[in-house]
């Protein structure tokens, strides 16, 4: 967006980029250099004084200790996460490689993808999100039309329909967390108590494969993400049948 306008600019021109703003400075003047120039050493100095904090214990004014983790979905990032202190991933995107590819990633490919990020974070707890898409988020080589994408055939509803992905991505969670990996699986776009107990279906015939297959898995911790307001008011009844819940408030807060 906007690339046609770099035509005109002679290679060597100086600019500045401001990442925060958006905004490019073409030939920027002795003061506004100066500017940023004190803006970048205040960014770098703050960056110090965050790392500093790194390995502190994340504790709430109240004294209330707290998980500090990190929110991804790519590779690169296990690196930056760990180096800052992450204490875990609180939300794996797997749609994220699933959205780069030119297909449904097989069940090996998904294996290497998951078994990296669990390896990475060994000993801390994982919390993948099953394949999220629809909405806002098509596949290239699996086009969803709708009239109206943000209530229709998404999350959960997307997976139980396709049994046979569901079931490659199960498995390939549970592969990848063979040897005691911290794994946690989490249902997006959940409404009704059927959505969890189909999900629990497909969790045990994968458990069931894999250890007929001679596979060494446990059964992991599954949750969900509240995202619709049908799903609120079945939290109490939905108490005894899930380890965790997650707020999935960009979508929620929609929806209300």
């Amino acid at each position: 967006m906007g690339t046609g306008k770099l035509k005109g600019i002679d290679d060597g021109s100086p600019l500045i980029v401001d990442g925060n703003t958006g905004q490019v400075i073409l030939y920027p003047s002795p003061s506004i250099r100066l500017e940023f120039e004190r803006l970048q050493r205040a960014e770098q100095a703050l960056k110090g004084e965050l790392a500093s904090l790194r390995d502190e214990p994340a504790t709430t004014t109240d004294g209330e200790r707290v998980r500090l983790m990190a929110n991804t979905g790519l590779l690169a990032d296990i690196s930056p996460g760990l180096a800052n202190g992450a204490e875990g991933i609180g939300l794996y995107r797997t749609e994220m490689p699933f959205m780069i590819s030119e297909t449904f990633p097989s069940e090996e490919e998904q294996l290497n993808i998951y078994r990296q990020v669990l390896d990475a974070y060994r000993g801390r707890p994982v919390y993948m999100r099953i394949l999220d898409i629809g909405g806002d988020k098509p596949l290239p080589y699996f086009p969803i039309h709708e009239e109206n994408p943000a209530l229709g055939w998404r999350g959960i509803r997307f997976c139980l329909d396709n049994s046979s992905l569901l079931m490659t991505q199960v498995r390939a969670m549970l592969r990848a967390a063979e040897g005691g990996a911290d794994l946690h699986i989490l249902l997006p776009m959940i409404s009704n108590s059927g959505e969890i107990a189909a999900f629990g279906g497909v969790l045990n015939d994968a458990l069931q494969q894999l250890r007929d297959e001679g596979v060494d898995v446990h059964r992991p911790k599954v949750g969900i993400m509240v995202e619709v307001p049908a799903a609120i008011s079945l939290l109490p009844a939905w108490a005894n049948r899930l380890d965790f819940i997650s707020i999935g408030s960009n979508d929620l807060s929609q929806y209300l």
